[in-house]
């Protein structure tokens, strides 16, 4: 069972990033700065294995404006069996914010499980940003669109 509590910055560094991010240089990235950026701007949580388990993921909306957000994502190694628990609290996090209307997020292109997971969350690809990953590597832009709130 997961345990989905309120997003730490700490948790940016005791996190054990998953070998897909890490061999794409994403996980330079994962630093306490970082963390206290994503606090700053935006709804974010920390999903944990149980009580006392090991960080599992951290997902959060950095939010552009009133109305835009880059949805952001860190996993772990090791989230196995508790992996569609993971993308159903994902989901739940970009619906529980629908006065974003535009949500976007970034999967480096040569991450296939990271393509395969943004289209399971619902985003299209939407264009293919050329050296933007931390690794010098081309990244997918990839987009929710959603109808204003009225």
């Amino acid at each position: 069972m997961i345990i989905i509590r309120p997003f730490k910055p700490a948790d940016m560094v005791d996190i054990a990033v998953q070998l897909g991010q890490q061999a794409l240089g994403e996980a330079e990235a994962v630093t306490l700065a970082q963390g206290h950026d994503y606090a700053a701007h935006g709804p974010a949580v920390s999903m944990t294995r149980g009580t006392d388990g090991p960080l599992l993921c951290l997902a959060g909306l950095r939010q552009t404006h009133g109305h835009y957000a880059t949805a952001w994502c860190v996993m772990a190694d090791g989230k196995g069996h508790d992996f569609v628990a993971i993308t159903r609290a994902c989901r739940t996090l970009l619906n529980f914010h629908p006065h974003y209307t535009r949500v976007d997020t970034l999967v480096h292109v040569d991450f296939e499980a990271g393509h395969r997971w943004a289209q399971m969350l619902g985003f299209e690809p939407a264009h293919v940003l050329r050296h933007a990953a931390p690794d010098g590597g081309d990244m997918m832009l990839y987009e929710l669109k959603r109808k204003a709130q009225e």
